[in-house]
C-alpha cells in the first residue's frame, strides 16, 4: 500500500526548504547594481535600467543548495505526482534552468530585459506637474504609472526602483507556484504507481464514489476522474515502460486499447481536468462534467449502458 505519512515526511522536508531558500534568493535582485540610461527612438525618450554586471555571479553555495532543492522537486513529482503541468519542467528540469526565459534561475541571474514578464524598457511622458511611465515593449504602451514630481533624479531612482521589484514579483510568482504544487501533490488521494495492478472491481468502487460527490461538488468529481483515467491507462498498458513526456492517451489508441473518439473524449476529460487545476478563471459547469464522467465511465464499461 502506498505510505501517505511517507509523502507527507518529504513533502513538508521540501516544503520547509522552499522556506529557507526564498529569504535567500529573493534578495538576489536588491544587491544587485543598477545603471540607467536613456535613449530617443522614434522621437520617444526611453528609460533603461540596466545590470553593471550581465550575469550574477552566484555564490557557490546557494547555487549548489538551489541546485539540489530543484532536483528534490523533481524526483518528488517524477515519483508521486501524475499530471503535474508541463510549465512546471522549465523550473525543476536540469536541462531548461539555466537556459529558459521562464525558469527561476535565469530570471535571478540575467540582465532586466531577459524575460518576457520583466519590462526592460520604461516609456518617460512628461507635462507640467507630473511624469507618465509606461513599461514599453514592441511600440506598445503594456502598464502605466504616474509619478507625482518632475525631478528627474526622483524618477530615475523610482524606474531602478520598480526594475528590482518586477524580478522579485516574478520569482514570488514561480518560487509559489513550486510550493502550491508540492502542497497538491501531498494532498492527492491518488499517487503514481501503485505496488498492485488495481482491479477493475476497485476502479468501478471509484467510479460509484465520484458519482456520489458528482452534485454536490463536481470539482472534485473531475479531479477524481482524472486520476481514475490515468490509473485505468497504466492498467490498460499494462505498465509497460514509458517515458516521462509519453501521453497514455496517444499510445492507447495506437494499442487499440481506445478508438479515436475515446481518444478524443479522453484528451477533453484531461484539458478540463489540468484546466480546473492551473487556471483560475476556470469555469465549472456542472452539467458538462456530468456528461464527461458518464461517456467516461461507459465508454470503459464501469457501468453498465441503459
Amino acid at each position: 500500500m502506498l505510505n501517505y505519512m511517507s509523502i507527507q515526511e518529504e513533502g513538508n522536508k521540501i516544503l520547509n526548504n522552499h522556506a529557507e531558500l526564498y529569504k535567500k534568493l529573493i534578495q538576489i535582485p536588491a544587491k544587485r547594481e543598477v545603471e540607467y540610461r536613456e535613449e530617443i527612438e522614434y522621437g520617444k525618450l526611453i528609460g533603461r535600467p540596466r545590470f553593471k554586471q550581465k550575469e550574477y555571479e552566484w555564490p557557490l553555495d546557494l547555487l549548489k543548495d538551489l541546485h539540489n532543492h530543484l532536483q528534490n522537486i523533481y524526483i518528488f513529482f517524477e515519483k508521486y505526482y501524475f499530471w503535474y503541468d508541463d510549465t512546471l519542467i522549465p523550473l525543476i528540469d536540469q536541462r531548461f534552468r539555466r537556459t529558459s526565459k521562464k525558469s527561476i534561475i535565469f530570471l535571478l541571474e540575467k540582465d532586466v530585459y531577459a524575460t518576457d514578464e520583466v519590462y526592460g524598457d520604461y516609456l518617460i511622458e512628461r507635462n507640467k506637474n507630473k511624469i507618465v511611465l509606461s513599461y514599453y515593449r514592441r511600440d506598445k504602451k503594456i502598464r502605466q504609472f504616474e509619478i507625482k514630481s518632475i525631478n528627474s533624479d526622483e524618477m530615475k531612482k523610482w524606474i531602478c526602483r520598480n526594475a528590482i521589484y518586477q524580478i522579485q514579483e516574478q520569482f514570488k510568482f514561480l518560487w509559489n507556484r513550486l510550493k502550491t504544487e508540492l502542497k497538491v501533490c501531498m494532498e492527492e488521494f491518488y499517487h503514481k504507481k501503485p505496488e498492485t495492478k488495481l482491479s477493475l472491481q476497485y476502479l468501478k468502487e471509484q467510479a460509484r464514489k465520484v458519482n456520489e460527490i458528482l452534485n454536490d461538488w463536481p470539482e472534485a468529481a473531475l479531479l477524481n476522474i482524472g486520476r481514475i483515467i490515468e490509473l485505468w491507462l497504466k492498467n490498460e498498458l499494462e505498465y509497460r515502460s514509458l517515458e516521462k513526456y509519453d501521453d497514455l492517451i496517444r499510445f492507447a489508441e495506437v494499442d487499440e486499447i481506445i478508438s479515436k473518439q475515446e481518444r478524443k473524449l479522453l484528451s477533453l476529460i484531461r484539458k478540463n481536468y489540468n484546466d480546473l487545476k492551473h487556471n483560475l478563471y476556470y469555469k465549472v459547469d456542472k452539467t458538462f462534467i456530468s456528461k464527461l464522467i458518464s461517456d467516461f465511465l461507459k465508454n470503459i464499461n464501469l457501468e453498465e449502458h441503459n
